[in-house]
């Protein structure tokens, strides 16, 4: 499953002051985490993000990402059940001029999805296999 949010980050805000955004994602393992810092944040606006007080992204206690006209993609294998609690993304900025509006993505699976997933070399050899028993 896919799942986008939208958040406008103030130019005053501070990292005292974090702006705490309540996100409900749906499913079991978080496989992936996007964040897209339009340009012009200059690596000012900050995010994180938590669950039930765990800091999920990025993984270094206290650590935040920032950036500039990027999308910074973290690939993980996140099991959502194991920390209860709410989910939080956590932004701020620091001398700001206007506010920016970032995006966070999440992609999460339900863990029966998980197992039956193959990757393309694991479908190749699947085929490989299967036309060799004819070949004979």
């Amino acid at each position: 499953m896919y799942y986008e949010w939208h958040h406008t980050v103030p130019a005053t805000s501070s990292e005292k002051d974090k702006e705490h955004v309540e996100i409900e994602p749906g499913g079991e393992i978080l496989k992936r985490v996007e964040v897209d810092f339009p340009v012009g944040c200059y690596g000012l606006v900050r995010s994180q993000l938590l669950q039930g007080g765990f800091q999920v992204h990025p993984a270094n206690p206290q650590g935040y990402v920032a950036g500039n006209g990027v999308r910074i993609v973290a690939d993980m294998h996140y099991d959502m059940t194991k920390n209860a609690g709410q989910w939080y993304w956590d932004t701020w900025s620091t001398s700001c001029a206007y506010g920016h509006e970032l995006t966070l993505a999440m992609t999460t699976f339900e863990r029966w999805e998980l197992l039956v997933r193959l990757d393309s070399a694991s479908i190749v050899d699947l085929f490989k296999g299967f036309f060799a028993k004819f070949k004979r």
